[in-house]
């Protein structure tokens, strides 16, 4: 209806014989249809179309990158061939209408040009391949190896490993007995690493300290017993080839290439329960398994079950499959991925050794998680065919020795690029201006001296320069303009100069850049510098001029005036940060070219955070003892093991109890204290605040084996009694950089197994499994010393009634996770024994864990 009544308004004279009065004649355009802005080819030419309101007659000229683009076509469409440049890369087109009134439109688009065959574009999410690069030298494996174990959680815990290849070993002995035997506890003090790259693949020699084990013997017809070992030393050695992995090649695959050759220094071994300890049987086995005898098969067994199960074939040695766990943190793609905040695809193409160290080729793609707000959505990076380079032994530059070094390629410096430009790199306001030696506010007075026409305006009127990026900066190839470490060229940068308080637009361009980049360590980033610009490298295109500047004048003044600009340009890049590989950081050492790709060089440190150090585990238990008469016996027996690492500490307190009266002379009794201190040092990084979660826990059963009988006349069937005197206790102090003490103490879920039929009663066993657990949890920053002590009182009696009626004590048995060595047939003391239980999974056991987070 509005329409229809303006339509009336205006043509009223018609009616009247009068004609038809002209309406405003339309706001003239200029519109480029094709190709689309950002575009990316291969091609030498290309043909360009667009559109306008105007009719031919009212326009003077109208060119495309100068060339003559009249007349117009039906609809008011224009089309050109225009030759396209790959050796300039960034290939504007621009185009120009100017009207017979002098009015000027000019719109602009901007190419990305390669040859397509060194040069050339990667469609986005497309891989550059092998464009990244990783060496480790053997200096760098060095580096590794003392936090190897720490790095690899679970997948190196040498216990698991050797438990998990149960049985250990098998065979048989003289021709006569049958032998199967499995790891039931493993235990060591410490653990090392020595890794020697060779010419094919990996040295690996694997040290152990203080190596238990105890192990369950099957004897086939005889019976089991159980043995326990210990070494000074044990040494694992194997040759070990690396290769992408066949499920996920971002990732290492370890491979043993040669057989496993096991040590086992300082040997000895005793059989300690179950037939194996039988006076006669005993002897015998003793007598066909000599000490060398015995370290023979543990040897061989230990071979036989970390080698590679099926030579060449898919499934791998488990010692291989922990070394390649272990090695997961060397992914490329991990690392750079969150330092990028994006996502880097980097499936590894080769891995090569020789003997300075191993390099790893992977092939890179990079995209951004999200597209910032107001920055532009990339359909491609620019590339360039580059050799993967040959990494020296020495930086390039200083000479000197260095861990690791990380080269990258052009192409995949390009996809970096366009990921930040994404994720908002170089969008800036500028509301600042440096005038001379000082800074001050931007207004229309200060651009007044560049841009005439802004006289008209309040000189106080604040004024903003927008620049925003409409495509990605493309890194060439080539050294930089003033021999910088590279040439990187931007193009179509959007530069928009308002007065936004009055919403007046002064003028907006698109301006090229053609610089030089370095790049250097700053602030743990791998930071871009920006060369010195001058006026020769830098153009611009006018898109819109509201106040009809003089455009030579302005074009002219603003080339000057950019270079001013640049330390705003160079802030806006950012910086790159250097990723942590394997849970350490990268101490740079050199950032330099490494054959057409960029390098950084460095040694690997650990991240310094606070870490639990000075660990010391003290036994405070009663000794052990094995006594016996000629028809009672008593036993205690107790291991205590444990290991303390940058974050955490495990201990655990293995034993049992054992007491048996056998005939009427005495009672048995046996009373011991399971205690033992941990002590460490909380060493801190300011600016971190602590948690430690401190638990422990306890697994075990009691047992009653009655050996006696009630004839009802004379000989009684005796009783006794197992259990704890005391709660379970745990107390932690702060022994210096803090006060503070507590308790975290618990009852066990059962305290005592009583023969509940007393002195000739029946003649009955009894089982009764026991457990509990408590935790705590302790909170601070600053450094601390700390203390833990865990204690428990435990007894076992075996009453035989030395009073009338005579009785013969039951077998009194406390299992917590070792087996006894008591002779006669004792047997409550035993593993499996009744309720089948795991020896592995008994005894009492502490955890404290470290948390270390940012002070608020």
């Amino acid at each position: 209806m509005p329409r229809l009544i303006a339509f009336v308004a205006l043509c009223l004279p018609v009616v009247l014989g009068m004609g038809c009065l002209p309406g405003p004649p339309p706001e003239p355009t200029l519109v480029i249809d094709s190709p689309a802005h950002g575009t990316f080819t291969n091609a030498g030419s290309i043909t360009v179309t667009g559109h306008t309101n105007q009719f031919q007659v009212k326009i003077s000229t109208l060119t495309v990158n100068g060339q003559n683009a009249l007349p117009l076509l039906p609809g008011k469409t224009f089309s050109t061939v225009v030759n396209l440049d790959p050796v300039a890369v960034v290939n504007p087109i621009v185009v120009e209408m100017v009207l017979t009134s002098g009015k000027l439109l000019r719109r602009r688009v901007t190419l990305v040009v390669g040859d397509g065959v060194d040069t050339g574009y990667v469609i986005d999410g497309d891989p550059s391949p092998q464009s990244v690069g990783l060496r480790v030298e053997n200096t760098g494996l060095d580096q590794i190896e003392p936090i190897v174990e720490t790095l690899s959680g679970d997948s190196l815990d040498i216990a698991s490993l050797i438990t998990d290849q149960n049985p250990i070993a098998s065979g048989n002995f003289g021709g006569v007995i049958d032998y199967i035997a499995n790891a039931v506890e493993v235990d060591f003090d410490s653990f090392s690493l020595d890794a020697g790259a060779v010419v094919g693949g990996i040295d690996t020699a694997i040290t152990i300290t203080d190596f238990f084990i105890e192990l369950d013997m099957d004897l086939d017809w005889l019976g089991s017993c159980t043995l326990e070992v210990n070494t000074a030393t044990t040494t694992i050695d194997g040759n070990f080839d690396l290769a992408p992995d066949g499920v996920d090649p971002s990732l290492v695959d370890v491979n043993l290439t040669s057989p496993v050759t096991v040590t086992l220094g300082g040997f000895t071994s005793q059989f300690v329960s179950g037939v194996c300890n039988d006076p006669l049987i005993g002897d015998i086995i003793n007598l066909i398994l000599g000490q060398n005898t015995i370290q023979d098969l543990m040897q061989d067994g230990f071979e036989d079950n970390l080698a590679d199960p099926d030579g060449a074939g898919p499934l791998d040695s488990p010692l291989a499959d922990g070394i390649e766990q272990a090695l997961a943190g060397i992914s490329i793609a991990g690392p750079v991925g969150i330092a990028l905040g994006g996502n880097f695809d980097a499936p590894i193409a080769s891995i090569s050794e020789d003997v300075n160290g191993l390099t790893i080729a992977a092939d890179a793609t990079v995209t951004a998680n999200s597209v910032a707000p107001g920055a532009p959505d990339l359909p491609a990076s620019y590339t360039v065919a580059q050799a993967f380079p040959a990494f020296p032994p020495t930086t390039p530059v200083g000479g000197v020795p260095y861990g690791m070094a990380f080269g990258i390629s052009t192409s995949a410096l390009n996809q970096l690029l366009k990921t930040q430009i994404e994720a908002g790199l170089l969008q800036t306001d500028v509301t600042e201006f440096p005038v001379g030696q000082q800074t001050v506010p931007l207004t229309a007075g200060v651009l007044s001296l560049y841009i005439i026409e802004l006289l008209q305006f309040d000189p106080a009127e604040p004024a903003v320069i927008h620049v925003r990026p409409t495509m990605a900066p493309v890194f060439t190839g080539n050294p930089g303009p003033s021999g910088e470490l590279l040439q990187m060229l931007i193009g179509a940068l959007e530069v928009e100069v308002r007065l936004p308080d009055i919403d007046q637009d002064v003028m907006t361009l698109e301006i090229d850049l053609d610089t030089g980049v370095d790049l250097a360590i700053v602030n743990d980033a791998l930071s871009f510098s920006l060369g010195t610009l001058t006026a020769g490298q830098i153009s611009l295109t006018i898109l819109d001029n509201p106040l009809n500047s003089n455009e030579q004048f302005i074009q002219a003044v603003l080339s000057g005036l950019f270079p001013q600009l640049a330390p705003l340009l160079a802030d806006g890049l950012g910086a790159f940060p250097i990723p942590s590989f394997l849970g350490l950081q990268l101490s740079p050492l050199e950032v330099s070219p490494v054959g057409d790709f960029a390098g950084l060089f460095a040694d690997l440190a650990q991240v310094p955070t606070t870490t639990i150090q000075n660990v010391v585990i003290t036994d405070q238990s009663t000794g052990d003892f094995q006594q016996s008469g000629g028809c009672w016996l008593r036993e205690w027996r107790h291991r205590i093991s444990g290991k303390g690492g940058a974050t955490g500490i495990t201990a655990n307190l293995r034993g049992m109890l054992g007491a048996d009266a056998g005939c009427t002379t005495n009672d048995a009794e046996s009373l011991a204290t399971a205690a033992y201190r941990v002590t460490f040092d909380v060493v801190t990084v300011p600016g971190e605040q602590w948690q430690l979660d401190l638990d422990h826990s306890i697994n075990g059963a009691f047992e009653l084996i009655s050996d006696g009988y009630n004839d009802g006349i004379g000989f009684q069937d005796g009783d006794g009694t197992v259990h704890f005197q005391t709660p379970v206790q745990a107390d932690w102090q702060y022994t210096a950089g803090a006060t503070g003490s507590g308790s975290f103490d618990f009852t066990p879920s059962v305290t005592v197994l009583q023969d509940p039929n007393g002195i000739g009663g029946n003649s009955d066993d009894f089982y009764s499994p026991f457990d509990g657990a408590a935790g705590t949890t302790l909170n601070g920053t600053g450094d601390v010393s700390v203390q833990v002590d865990v204690s428990f009182d435990v007894r076992a009696k075996s009453n035989s009634n030395t009073a009338f009626p005579t009785a013969n004590g039951d077998e009194m048995g406390m299992r917590f996770g070792k087996n006894d060595t008591i002779d006669n047939n004792f047997t409550a003391g035993q593993y499996p024994g009744t309720g089948n239980r795991n020896i592995a999974d008994d005894g009492h056991f502490l955890a404290i864990d470290l948390t270390v987070t940012p002070a608020p």
